[in-house]
């Protein structure tokens, strides 16, 4: 049955229906007549399409792109990477203790719970705590602990603290940082979490795959946050950021850095369906899209110059356009899965509107530490796929197809 046969009927069925019964019905068929006409254009003129969402892409030759992916560079030119090199794994922020081997570590009772701790400064008496073990999963960490007559703060959770059951925090009073997946796989987290204004330092995935997380406060304190701290987080719907936070911003729940040059975290639970990265923004931090399972589109404007390690790694977004101002690609940032839309399935589109191939790690098309390459079409400039095919990586792909980049 096509479109305009579903929409003769359903009119009809309301023609039968009292006015004052069927008022609000009338309302909700206009909005859907209007999503089916919307569609049924855009196929017509090329586009693939899929239920609600169309892709820009055109079976035509001709592939529609925003405007905004054209327009006059905006960001600055003096921006420094945050974490090191764009081709390499970036540094995982591990605190380099050896639990169990090392004379500093101890063991202690707490609350319901026992944990390991390390004298990490005897002179400012501070610890850092490991190893949460016992059977109470609502977790109330000591301010301090006591060792051999002495008082020593609890400054830092340490890397992997946390046990998989946590369904409550408490946390201490003076913490300083949140270590390197500090609470890696808490899938029962509490829905919300508050970090506390006295942390400074929020490590690299240290809240990923909280299943349950849909909201997180980062407050003024926070000087310093590592690559994807909410890696995998597929409910978290919003980061927000204290406004007088000198350092890091959250605009609609997205995370950036102060001047707005970097996309730190795309929330993973976020339900708009695209995302349109703001004018100011210059690269995209490493796995700030990586395993997002909701988005069909990411827009990335003229200014964007840098896709760090893992940007996209093993996410399903149906088309990620990159725009004519990038330069280079990290290891694994291209390594999108295949996705559906409305249950069809379909290869994911990466459309790249540069005039020559920007430059491309080893593994860019790779998903993360594996010889396993993106099953993904890539969109180029018309009579650029035998500049493409001449270099590595691009000549490994599979699927490279021209097309004529138009403005929306």
């Amino acid at each position: 049955m096509n479109n305009s046969v579903k929409i003769l009927l359903v009119t009809l069925m309301t023609l039968s229906m009292p006015f004052h019964a069927n008022a609000q019905f009338l309302k909700n068929l206009l909005k859907t007549v209007g999503e089916v006409v919307s569609n049924s254009s855009s196929s017509e003129s090329g586009s693939s399409s899929y239920s609600r969402y169309s892709s820009p892409v055109s079976s035509s030759g001709r592939t529609k792109i925003p405007a905004i992916v054209f327009s006059n560079p905006s960001a600055t030119k003096s921006y420094a990477r945050s974490e090191g090199s764009i081709g390499t794994e970036a540094p995982d922020q591990r605190v380099p203790v050896k639990i169990g081997y090392d004379e500093r570590v101890f063991s202690k009772d707490y609350a319901g719970n026992s944990f390991d701790f390390v004298i990490t400064n005897k002179l400012s008496n501070t610890v850092t705590i490991y190893a949460i073990r016992g059977t109470k999963d609502n977790i109330e960490f000591p301010t301090t602990v006591e060792w051999k007559g002495k008082k020593y703060l609890v400054v830092t959770i340490g890397p992997n603290a946390i046990g998989s059951s946590v369904t409550g925090l408490v946390f201490p009073k003076g913490l300083k940082r949140i270590g390197y997946q500090a609470f890696n796989g808490c899938y029962r987290m509490p829905s919300t979490v508050r970090i506390p204004s006295s942390v400074t330092t929020i490590d690299a995935h240290a809240f990923s795959e909280c299943q349950k997380l849909k909201s997180v406060y980062i407050p003024a304190s926070v000087t310093s946050i590592g690559y994807a701290p909410f890696y995998k987080c597929n409910e978290l719907e919003e980061i927000i950021v204290a406004e007088d936070n000198p350092n890091y911003k959250s605009v609609d729940g997205v995370l950036y850095n102060k001047e707005m040059t970097e996309v730190i975290q795309y929330p993973g639970g976020k339900l708009t369906k695209s995302y349109t990265a703001p004018s100011s923004v210059v690269s995209i931090n490493r796995e700030a899209f990586a395993g997002n399972y909701n988005l069909n589109m990411v827009v990335l404007p003229y200014g964007v110059r840098f896709l760090s390690v893992s940007a996209f790694n093993n996410a399903r977004i149906n088309d990620v356009i990159l725009p004519p101002s990038i330069e280079e690609i990290g290891n694994a940032a291209l390594g999108l899965e295949s996705v559906s839309i409305s249950g069809v399935p379909s290869k994911a589109h990466i459309i790249i509107t540069a005039n020559k191939p920007p430059k491309a790690h080893a593994d860019a098309l790779n998903h993360y530490r594996t010889s396993f390459k993106a099953d993904a079409e890539i969109y180029v400039q018309k009579g650029t796929r035998s500049d493409y095919l001449s270099i590595s990586p691009w000549s490994s792909a599979e699927n490279i197809i021209e097309t004529e980049f138009v403005k929306k």
